[in-house]
């Protein structure tokens, strides 16, 4: 799979793609390095910050960005950056904390990396509410099938645009 990986990773550099992806906990060893150098590391060269009021929250974003180390550079070819995403509010009265963390290939201000962060956010989560609440895709009972098989969730965007 990582060869696979890497491949795709070397023909989006070698057509000129950029490219931002989400280092989620299953990437455990990638997740806790990158976690680890942005929340611990002395020298943090981009940084930005944004705030938003309305819809029934509040929230402050901060963005922490350095050069991607040679082992994130040999995972993902063309990346250049490591990213962090702080997200601290309240929504609907709750308070809300989320750190995320990214790899990305473009080279730009700290505060245009906020705001295609933010954008990769609004887009992801406009898709799920879709799916989940016009699509109904959570109240469907294909994924007791199989159990013990992931395979059908692959489906997911196939069947939403059938």
């Amino acid at each position: 799979m990582l060869c696979t990986e890497i491949a795709r990773f070397l023909f989006l550099s070698e057509k000129g793609a950029e490219f931002l992806i989400a280092i989620k906990g299953s990437r455990r060893k990638a997740f806790q390095l990158i976690r680890h150098r942005l929340t611990y590391g002395n020298r943090v060269p981009f940084q930005a910050s944004a705030s938003e009021r309305g819809h029934g929250r509040e929230s402050t974003w901060t963005l922490r960005a350095m050069e991607a180390p040679e082992w994130i550079k040999e995972i993902w070819p063309g990346s250049a950056l490591i990213i962090a995403m702080r997200s601290v509010g309240k929504r609907e009265g709750r308070p809300i904390e989320q750190t995320r963390y990214y790899v990305t290939s473009l080279r730009t201000t700290a505060t245009a990396l906020l705001q295609h962060v933010r954008g990769r956010w609004s887009i992801e989560n406009s898709w799920h509410w879709v799916t989940g609440t016009q699509l109904r895709e959570d109240a469907h009972r294909y994924r007791e099938r199989n159990a013990g098989c992931r395979c059908w969730q692959g489906y997911a965007p196939w069947r939403s645009t059938c």
